[in-house]
């Protein structure tokens, strides 16, 4: 199958596409010039495009498969919250234009939970145009990962109009003590995980390990379920399992937590990337939770 992206970013949620679908990503569509970057090393073959708002379909191959997590910064409860006509969130519009001038059979979104307060806009907008929808509440620990990042994930299905669908939440396959969810504003110096905020919300402390130090990219990476290495586009990824959960004893192949200031090229741009990045191993999940329903 033939898979298309929209707001690539690193190319998380391609990876999970290609792997629930048995499918290769012919062309991907991404503003960021590192992303792009990143995206050329690791897909070579695949044609880039970096506009979604002035790409139509006949700049673009047929696809079988459309995906994309369009940005979530005016859903998030973190951010302005002006919804799916938000300046940036708004660009759901766009992944939509493209769905209708495509066609393609499966259109896969992912975004915060906060999008299922959408819910019945989405649904009349994609059963206007011949999609029928399956919902997937999914969190980065169902898959494995020693962080919640919880996620919603949407299946559009073309020729199931009216169709609706949502299904619950896997359980959680992990029980170790997690770490804060990487987010893009973790590149700033001395603030670690940002989430001295995004902590207390949790419930969780800021982390002693982080606290006033950089973050190392290679290690979340691994975080966020990509091989070492993957935001780098002139190292070779080498794969790895998750790092260990908090408060247990580092594993062989994690490297440090910490860097030293500009010592790592690139570091602020990889870890924005990796920030807004789709974790691969919890989409392929909720990917493989929503197709039997297809059948149905």
């Amino acid at each position: 199958m033939r898979i298309g992206s929209l707001f690539s970013g690193i190319g998380g949620l391609d990876l999970a596409c290609e792997q629930a679908f048995g499918g290769e990503t012919v062309w991907q569509v991404e503003i960021d010039d590192h992303c792009q970057r990143v995206l050329a090393a690791r897909w070579p073959e695949a044609k880039r495009h970096r506009d979604v708002r002035q790409v139509r379909a006949r700049d673009l191959e047929p696809v079988d498969v459309l995906c994309g997590g369009f940005p979530c910064q005016d859903l998030s409860s973190a951010g302005s919250q002006a919804g799916l006509d938000g300046e940036r969130s708004g660009l759901y519009s766009e992944l939509l234009r493209l769905a209708i001038e495509l066609e393609p059979g499966f259109v896969v979104i992912e975004n915060v939970p906060r999008l299922m307060h959408y819910r019945e806009r989405l649904e009349s907008d994609f059963a206007q145009a011949g999609y029928g929808l399956i919902w997937q509440p999914c969190s980065a620990s169902d898959a494995g990962a020693p962080h919640r990042r919880k996620r919603v994930f949407v299946l559009a299905v073309r020729g199931l109009a009216g169709f609706s669908q949502v299904l619950p939440e896997p359980s959680r396959a992990r029980s170790a003590p997690a770490w804060p969810t990487p987010c893009a504003r973790d590149y700033r110096s001395g603030k670690g995980f940002t989430a001295a905020t995004q902590a207390k919300r949790q419930g969780s402390p800021q982390l002693p390990e982080v606290a006033g130090g950089c973050l190392n990219p290679r290690w979340v990476e691994l975080l966020m379920g990509f091989p070492q290495g993957w935001t780098n586009p002139d190292e070779e990824p080498e794969q790895h399992a998750w790092p260990m959960g908090r408060g247990d004893e580092q594993a062989h192949h994690e490297p440090p937590r910490l860097v030293a200031p500009r010592s790592v090229k690139n570091r602020p741009a990889r870890i924005k990337a990796l920030g807004n990045a789709v974790v691969p191993q919890q989409a392929a999940l909720a990917l493989r939770s929503m197709l039997p329903s297809t059948k149905s």
